[in-house]
């Protein structure tokens, strides 16, 4: 562990991710952040505790149509792809998100 950060000491180097615990509710329980490969760089994967176990929360937003997450300070932020109606055009709006117990709350930047 070094600066937060744990890296993991079993499994491939080239597969080994490093995980960061944050409270990110500031409820006394640590949420776990571990980066993974995307094709469009690193994203990361929220894990929280869900019945004595870390379950990954990023489908709770992907079902929200949010993706490539990251975290910036305090808040959560992610990317919801928007396509125009005549289908030739596709951006990505940014939304921000507060963690709260099980539940992602979009906030301003």
């Amino acid at each position: 562990k070094s600066d937060g950060v744990c890296e993991p000491v079993l499994g491939s180097i080239y597969t080994s991710r490093p995980i960061q615990y944050r409270d990110l509710d500031k409820d006394g329980i640590m949420e776990m952040v571990v980066r993974t490969p995307t094709r469009g760089g690193d994203e990361a994967v929220i894990y929280g505790l869900k019945d004595g176990k870390y379950v990954s929360f990023n489908t709770v937003l992907s079902q929200m149509g949010i993706y490539e997450i990251d975290i910036k300070g305090d808040k959560i932020k992610g990317k919801k792809w928007i396509t125009s109606p005549d289908g030739k055009d596709t951006k990505a709006e940014i939304h921000y998100f507060k963690y709260d117990h099980g539940n992602f709350i979009e906030v301003k930047k």
